[in-house]
């Protein structure tokens, strides 16, 4: 079995919502997580909506990652030593990073052996959605880096790094956790949930 499960996505793109239905499956090490390492939106009506970030996300402005937006500075040793270093338990791990996107080739020559999933949404759907559920302003993960530069801006860059990739690969469209469990050959949640709005492809 494989170790890694790696997960792409821009900002709004629907990505953690994936993340979240695979940690239903028995397959996947939720050791990750932490009551500081989640977020829950709340809409101005005061009722728990449907996005939610849990457990470990790398990248520059994270608490694991800070150099993953440069892959290739750093030797396969390190970057795995990273990979870990969130996680306790067993099973295949989850490692969510926004600076994927644009990196998906290394990953694949890299871990040939480990799935990856893209999440892909126009600019303009990701910038709306990430916006109203608050923006450079969400507390986890981090968002500082968005409030220097325009998010569009970078947004843009994980979409066209996705859609490069998944123009070079032979990849699966999956609509919903079971689907993806199935392919990736995780055990079965216990709870089906669909991805909804988000163009979810598998690379395995």
């Amino acid at each position: 079995m494989y170790k890694y499960v790696f997960i792409a996505g821009a900002p709004g793109s629907g990505w953690s919502r994936v993340a979240l239905s695979l940690h239903e499956s028995p397959s996947v090490d939720y050791s990750d997580w932490s009551k500081e390492q989640t977020w829950t939106f709340i809409n101005d009506k005061g009722l728990e909506e449907k996005s939610y970030h849990s457990g470990a996300y790398f990248g520059p402005d994270q608490k694991f990652g800070k150099k993953f937006d440069r892959l290739e500075e750093l030797n396969r040793d390190e970057i795995e030593s990273e990979f870990n270093r969130p996680f306790t338990g067993e099973g295949v791990k989850l490692i969510k990073c926004h600076d994927f996107t644009y990196q998906l080739d290394f990953l694949s020559e890299n871990w040939p052996d480990c799935p990856i999933i893209t999440c892909h949404r126009s600019t303009e759907a990701c910038y709306s959605w990430w916006m109203y559920v608050g923006g450079a302003d969400i507390s986890f993960p981090s968002y500082e880096m968005l409030k220097r530069i325009d998010p569009r801006v970078y947004m843009d860059r994980c979409n066209q790094g996705v859609l490069d990739f998944l123009g070079k690969n032979k990849t699966i469209h999956v609509n919903d956790n079971m689907e993806a469990c199935a392919h990736l050959e995780l055990e079965l949640p216990k709870k089906l949930i669909h991805f909804n709005h988000s163009n979810v492809q598998l690379k395995i």
